[in-house]
């Protein structure tokens, strides 16, 4: 039997998978269990098993607010803080690499040169390297970015498409700026306050120089 504590723990972490504040309404639970589940759905090219049952467990602890009478069942909280299906059995989590399209590149290249605010850069920003992935790989919500160019000494800006966990049809750039103490192949991990605000629904983004 949980206690309070760990009964509030799981009501947060819950919250958190769902995209949601813990201050959510009913029909909002619903909404994101809804897109959540049709983001991650196994049968959807780069879905996951794990992350759709472990929404699953999340949206059956929370559907007491917003439904009515219903309650979480024993099985579906044990898996949500097990992490596991209801069988027990906690399938391997896949990799999968998908080149981006040439919409996608196309995006993110136009940005580099005008910039986030539509216009042209600043002499600043257009002497610093500039980037492109060629494509990304996710690891359930791990978003790794490839890119076939080797960081450059000093600033270096890498358009990255950023709504890929929200809608895969459509493409959102944004520019991430990388300082490099030395120039070469290397990994970078975006900070977690960046990560939260340019990569909604990402556990982690990283970005990979000199790969291809």
């Amino acid at each position: 039997m949980t206690s309070p504590i760990e009964r509030m723990r799981e009501r947060a972490e819950a919250f958190h998978v769902l995209g949601l504040s813990e201050t959510a309404a009913p029909g909002e639970i619903r909404a994101a269990w809804r897109r959540v589940a049709f983001e991650v759905h196994p049968d959807r090219t780069g879905g996951d098993y794990d992350d759709f049952m472990r929404a699953k467990a999340a949206y059956e602890l929370l559907r007491p607010d917003g439904e009515a009478g219903a309650r979480p069942s024993a099985s579906a909280a044990r898996g949500f803080r097990t992490g596991r299906s209801p069988t027990g059995a906690r399938p391997r989590v896949a990799t999968r690499r998908v080149p981006l399209g040439a919409e996608a590149v196309a995006a993110c290249r136009a940005l580099l040169e005008t910039g986030e605010a539509g216009e042209p850069v600043s002499e600043a920003a257009a002497s610093a390297a500039g980037h492109v992935p060629d494509a990304v790989e996710r690891h359930g919500r791990s978003l790794t970015y490839i890119v076939a160019t080797e960081l450059s000494e000093g600033i270096n800006r890498v358009a990255l498409p950023t709504a890929l966990l929200e809608d895969n049809r459509r493409v959102k750039p944004r520019i991430v700026t990388v300082r490099a103490a030395r120039s070469g192949a290397g990994e970078v991990r975006v900070p977690d306050r960046q990560r939260a605000r340019l990569f909604p629904g990402a556990r982690s983004v990283t970005i990979r120089f000199g790969q291809s």
